[in-house]
């Protein structure tokens, strides 16, 4: 699988005078195989995470990379790290807010989709005219992408992964630990937002149970542990030491009810047996002005979709899913109903 790290710049976007950038892993299908791929698709990781969440390698485990999957099947996939996360600009004094996030993620995914439809990104790799451009997201980066499609329209379909349009909750082994974890976070994200909420004693948080099934391997545990939202000293690829400040909102009650409501495109929500939102069968009922909505819960997965054993079911689903919306089928619903596409 051949990648390319490229740096995007967003300052002017988000209306600051000096630089800030976006860095992006770009995975490209053989262009023997696939002369012209019809599917691009722009990934944000979660809270503690990079952009190498959906390219996980580890010496012996080599099928946990999302990206490899996708490429695989014909789609470009572009990784990006927010403003605060992984090799992208990190937070100076002012922090950086949820919605300046998304304007920058917004303005970089205008840059490289521009350097793949020009032929630019790389100098032997085709140009790419006519892609149907989708987004993905998890967790925190689910949500960030809910106010980048409400906000600026950046893409023809979005993947929601692990993200609550109504209130995002930690889920632990028993129903007093989850209702603990519940206010503490709940009061977390409400100082973040400057809403002054006395901070309940910390909690034992099972981190462990809320992110992953049983049966992840003990080796990627071990790594993955070592850099965990507690720790972060030592750090797998796949983690962030930075994290932006304002990244606790995305679990705040009703943080992005308004955005989800506004979206008319194509959603896909994708959930785990174990995952944040409380009734994931609930979900749809939000996206009020979305006109094809589809909602997969999957079991013996927690809430890091990626390191679940049954993996490999969620990324069939999102490459079915947009095989949907293909350029002939794009084109098809152009000329036959002109009037529903505007």
């Amino acid at each position: 699988m051949r990648s390319v790290v490229i740096r995007s710049s967003v300052g002017e976007a988000i209306g600051a005078e000096q630089i800030y950038e976006i860095a992006a892993t770009v995975y490209l299908p053989d262009a023997k195989r696939f002369p012209r791929p019809s599917r691009v698709l722009f990934a944000f990781p979660g809270g503690g995470y990079s952009r190498a969440y959906y390219d996980i390698w580890l010496s012996g485990y080599d099928d946990y990379s999302q990206a490899a999957h996708h490429v695989d099947n014909g789609v470009i996939v572009v990784a990006c790290d927010h403003l605060g996360v992984g090799e992208s600009s990190g937070e100076g004094a002012v922090p950086f807010g949820l919605e300046m996030i998304a304007a920058a993620n917004a303005a970089a995914v205008t840059d490289i989709l521009h350097r793949l439809e020009t032929g630019c990104l790389v100098s032997d790799y085709p140009a790419q005219p006519d892609l149907a451009v989708f987004g993905i997201g998890h967790s925190m980066g689910g949500a960030i992408l809910a106010l980048m499609q409400w906000r600026y329209a950046s893409f023809e379909g979005i993947i929601l992964l692990g993200i609550s349009a109504i209130e995002n909750v930690l889920p632990q082994p028993t129903p007093e630990l989850t209702k603990a974890a519940r206010a503490y976070y709940a009061a977390l994200a409400a100082n973040s937002m400057g809403i002054a909420t006395p901070l309940p004693k910390a909690p034992r948080i099972d981190y462990f149970y809320s992110f992953h099934w049983p049966d992840v391997p003990e080796p990627l545990i071990t790594v993955e542990q070592a850099g965990s939202l507690t720790v972060r000293g030592v750090r797998p690829e796949w983690a962030s030491v930075k994290i932006p400040r304002c990244g606790v909102e995305a679990m705040a009650r009703g943080r992005i009810t308004m955005a989800v409501a506004n979206i008319e495109v194509p959603v896909f929500l994708g959930f785990g047996e174990r995952d944040t939102s409380m009734l994931p069968q609930a979900e749809p009922g939000h996206y009020v002005r979305c006109r094809d909505i589809s909602l997969r819960i999957y079991p013996e997965m927690s809430h890091t979709h990626n390191f679940a054993g049954t993996r490999f079911r969620l990324w069939d689903d999102i490459v079915h899913w947009m095989e949907r919306f293909s350029l002939v089928e794009r084109a098809e619903r152009d000329v036959l109903c002109p009037e529903e596409i505007a």
